[in-house]
């Protein structure tokens, strides 16, 4: 499984917001289950790079506290640039690229995310992408029946 900043970010979100409570509660699940070792977790130095420039510096430290060891680590993402190229031809941003190309390159069966844009996205182009795009929230209820 690979997770984008997006979801490591939830938590710090404005928990007034009935949304942003449900994710951080899923969250907390996701991390659970990475930490028993029930679902292994992929990585990349682009995850890292985006959790890294959060801002302020107390978030940041919180931000990569949060990071389970990884069971595998992607290829840094610059030399995945042929795949984020023809993703960011699709529609999808850069850092949503970054982050599909290398969920694909370690072959990931899952990639989390709480932007509902980018899973509409990958919904629009499913036939092109190797790894599945879902919420936190609709993983655990369709996988996992939590």
């Amino acid at each position: 499984m690979y997770l984008d900043s997006c979801c490591f970010s939830r938590p710090f979100t404005d928990m007034g917001i009935a949304r942003n409570q449900r994710d951080a509660s899923d969250f907390r699940i996701v991390m659970a289950l990475l930490h028993t070792g029930r679902v292994r977790f992929a990585f990349s130095n682009y995850l890292y790079e985006e959790l890294s420039d959060a801002k302020p510096a107390t978030l940041r430290r919180k931000l990569l506290t949060l990071v389970p060891s990884p069971d595998v680590m992607a290829p840094q993402h610059s030399r995945l640039i042929d795949r984020v190229e023809k993703l960011t031809g699709c529609g999808f941003d850069y850092g949503d690229a970054a982050h599909l190309a290398c969920a694909e390159s370690v072959e990931a069966d899952f990639l989390l995310t709480t932007d509902d844009d980018f899973i509409e996205l990958a919904r629009q182009h499913a036939i092109l992408l190797k790894v599945k795009v879902w919420s936190m929230h609709s993983w655990l209820g369709e996988v996992l029946d939590v």
